[in-house]
């Protein structure tokens, strides 16, 4: 994401040196790049118990200003708990509580 920005927003200072067509490569590559990397993430980073997308849930409860600093940051699934992909226990010590 950050080479496809990079890119996008370096044209503004390299018009000088290059021709228009090269700037417009540029900037179109630029954008594809990021619009790809968001699409693979988007795909690819899910939690494996409950198939939440979590790069997906990260933009919409975090907003734009935030997503990635609390992607960074995250432990667990936001919806599940799952920490690597395993099931969570839901009781003490690992067991699941009894009915009586």
């Amino acid at each position: 994401m950050a080479l496809g920005a990079g890119i996008t927003l370096l044209q503004s200072f390299l018009y000088r040196f290059f021709d228009k067509d090269t700037i417009i490569s540029l900037v179109i590559g630029g954008m594809i790049l990021v619009i790809g990397t968001f699409c693979w993430a988007y795909a690819s980073i899910t939690c494996q118990n409950c198939k939440l997308k979590i790069f997906w849930h990260s933009i919409i409860k975090e907003g734009l200003g935030r997503w990635f600093v609390w992607l960074i940051n995250l432990e667990s699934c936001p919806q599940c708990g799952s920490r690597d992909g395993l099931s969570v226990p839901s009781g003490p010590r690992g067991r699941s509580k009894s009915k009586k």
